[in-house]
């Protein structure tokens, strides 16, 4: 059977896919549900299967290749070798010995990143559950030394529903409430206060949103509240954007009361979403820590961590250490992705692209039935799918569409209960992005006639 191009149907796992899918089930501990995709080589936007069929990448790896694939990472390829050549180490443990590298690129982040209060400091690390746990750790730990209070039993952070932080234990205790069931009964270290997430320009979420600030508010008091999380555009919660009005009512309201707002930008920083480097950039606000990751590895280092305000930072040598995160190399990557994000302005294409792709799907899936609400924020886009009946939203035919789209050629991710998610790398172009559609109209009509028998 000949390998199919992109927009062009095939059967998958193909035959080279499925010895690799059988071995991977009998080695790898379960975690995320493989895809039946098993890459063999991607260049920019473009991706070949170990059995030769063509794709085109509209996930980036999670929000991971921004830059994109083959020769896009060349510049971080080069600024890794660099550093090699130049000082014969790679990994140094850079929390115990510092090098240039490393305050380079901390110092051009610092130098982008918003915070209340005047330059914040960094904190490197090697995912973005790491940046969290230490995010909550750094607001815990900044209260006590500020304020102890009779009964530590009582704090909590507050999240917003839906939200996603990480699947460690401590950032779990961040999680949509409705998703504890995952961890089978397990007591969470942290207490948790969870608001309606404000969706843009959406009265109704908007309002209980104010509701359950306000109530919390009083009902804990400043001195029991930690911290409060929010992403900007909810990236596993089913890309539902921050209305902009809520997003300056709370950073008001916790810059009175003295409560760290902490934004994780680890899926919508780097350009996601059009800022550069961060999506909060484009609301105006100064938060008191930004976690960040992904896209800041360039595709090809995990690359992490958190900044945050002198108020919250750690006061003390040894409250925080880590073996990996300030690296030479580390150093290199980041300063390698900061300068190419703006050098490319890849940020601008974001906003260029993503508007583009949002008013392209909107015109094309008008008739669609199954479709309902079609959002996003720069290049991180979600269409929703409900019953054309009930018109509540449809999990099955979401995941129709998804392995739909696969089967002709387009790699997309779910998001939340039934939406499917797009996010190709920032250096998208409307060629792209119109094949991409063409093949989603395939995927979606192959997913109707499956769905209706």
């Amino acid at each position: 059977m000949c390998p199919a191009k992109v927009g062009e149907f095939r059967e998958l796992p193909g035959p080279q896919g499925q010895s690799i899918l059988e071995d991977w089930d009998r080695v790898m501990a379960k975690t995320l549900l493989p895809s039946l995709v098993v890459p063999k080589r991607a260049e920019g936007v473009e991706l070949e299967d170990v059995d030769g069929n063509k794709y085109l990448q509209f996930n980036s790896g999670i929000s991971v290749a921004n830059f994109g694939y083959g020769s896009c990472l060349q510049p971080a390829v080069d600024a890794i070798s660099e550093v090699y050549k130049e000082t014969g180490m790679l990994m140094m443990n850079g929390a115990y010995y510092p090098n240039v590298h490393m305050l380079e690129a901390a110092n051009k982040l610092l130098d982008v990143t918003p915070i209340r209060g005047g330059r914040g400091r960094f904190f490197g690390c090697t995912s973005g559950t790491i940046g969290i746990e230490v995010a909550m750790k750094a607001a815990a730990m900044a209260r006590d030394h500020r304020n102890p209070v009779a009964h530590p039993e009582k704090q909590v952070f507050m999240h917003l529903a839906k939200s996603f932080h990480g699947r460690s234990h401590g950032a779990s205790s961040l999680m949509d409430q409705g998703q504890k069931g995952r961890f089978h009964g397990l007591s969470l270290p942290y207490k948790q206060c969870e608001l309606a997430f404000p969706r843009q320009g959406d009265e109704e979420s908007c309002g209980q949103f104010y509701e359950d600030l306000d109530r919390s508010l009083k009902l804990y008091g400043p001195s029991f509240i930690l911290g409060v999380f929010t992403e900007i555009v909810q990236g596993e919660g089913g890309i539902n954007v921050i209305d902009r009005g809520a997003l300056t009512t709370l950073e008001e309201k916790c810059n009175a009361a003295g409560i760290p707002l902490i934004i994780d930008e680890v899926q919508t920083g780097f350009g996601r979403c059009g800022g550069d480097p961060w999506a909060y950039t484009l609301y105006g606000i100064e938060p008191d820590i930004v976690v960040f990751g992904k896209g800041a590895g360039y595709g090809v280092l995990p690359v992490c961590g958190m900044i945050v305000s002198d108020e919250f930072t750690f006061q003390e040598y040894g409250e925080n250490g880590g073996t990996f995160g300030a690296d030479p190399v580390f150093g290199a990557v980041l300063n390698e992705a900061i300068s190419e994000l703006h050098e490319q302005e890849l940020a601008a294409n974001s906003r260029e692209m993503g508007d583009y792709f949002l008013q392209s799907l909107r015109r094309a899936c008008r008739g669609m039935q199954y479709v309902g609400d079609i959002r996003g924020l720069g290049l991180l886009i979600g269409v929703e799918f409900c019953n054309p009946g009930t018109g509540a939203i449809d999990p099955v035919f979401s995941k129709n569409v998804w392995k739909a789209c696969e089967n002709f050629g387009l790699l997309t991710l779910p998001s939340g209960i039934a939406v499917n998610r797009f996010a190709p790398p920032l250096c998208v172009t409307r060629k792209h992005i119109d094949d991409a559609i063409v093949v989603f109209g395939k995927a979606y009509a192959e997913a109707v006639r499956n769905y209706m028998g």
